[in-house]
């Protein structure tokens, strides 16, 4: 059996952290966090920020270490043994398999508002658009979530600085929290999360990566940041 071509960069992986944090993932859910947050939802951003770049650290330390596409399922092999490794793996999957069905179906939901289609439908669509897009190759995958990664962060760009004229100076001084505010922050931030958190992926590109050693932990830093 051949291993997998060496194909990724530094910028392929940088773009793609990128990608995975941004994503669809906060355009669908930072609607549904501001609804805890509400005024302070760049707050619960900030502290979801702070926490993906610790968690991003501790997973760039490991894929230091280990370099193959296992991620997880190799980390705690390592340290706890083969039967949480295979319980890691199974939550792995069913983890990533909701995941990926809610940004399916939250980008069906986008579409459904232009096209003629039910967002089910659309969902189901994309899910076998992207299967195939993967099925097709490493390069092929990446290439397309390069262009992506672009549209997606200037498209956020593009929201800041047509609305930053809407942000008030009051909803920015954080002596304006009062204790009640505290846990739904919180939990605009745990759901952001969700998003954010999509960069854990990066190691599962150990093996396609060019000298992954140090390309995967700087570009995935890089990325977070």
């Amino acid at each position: 059996m051949t291993g997998f071509k060496k194909e990724l960069s530094f910028i392929d992986i940088t773009l793609a952290t990128i990608g995975f944090v941004v994503g669809a993932g906060i355009y669908a859910i930072i609607g549904i966090a501001s609804k805890f947050g509400k005024n302070f939802t760049w707050l619960s951003v900030v502290i979801c920020g702070i926490l993906s770049i610790c968690t991003g650290m501790s997973y760039c330390e490991l894929t230091s270490i280990f370099k193959k596409n296992g991620g997880e399922y190799l980390f705690v092999k390592e340290a706890m043994g083969d039967k949480m490794a295979k319980i890691t793996g199974y939550f792995i999957v069913i983890t990533e398999t909701l995941v990926l069905s809610a940004i399916a179906f939250a980008l069906g939901n986008h579409l459904s508002t232009m096209l003629p289609l039910n967002e089910l439908v659309l969902g189901i669509i994309a899910l076998l658009f992207f299967a195939y897009l993967n099925y097709r190759g490493i390069r092929e995958s990446v290439n397309y979530n390069n262009v992506s990664t672009v549209v997606e962060v200037c498209g956020l760009l593009l929201i800041i600085f047509l609305k930053i004229k809407n942000v008030k100076t009051k909803d920015l001084n954080i002596t304006n929290l009062k204790r009640k505010d505290l846990i739904p922050i919180l939990m605009g931030s745990a759901l952001i999360y969700f998003a954010f958190f999509g960069f854990d992926i990066i190691i599962e590109l150990t093996e396609e990566t060019k000298e992954p050693e140090t390309t995967i932990p700087y570009a995935m830093m890089t990325g977070v940041v």
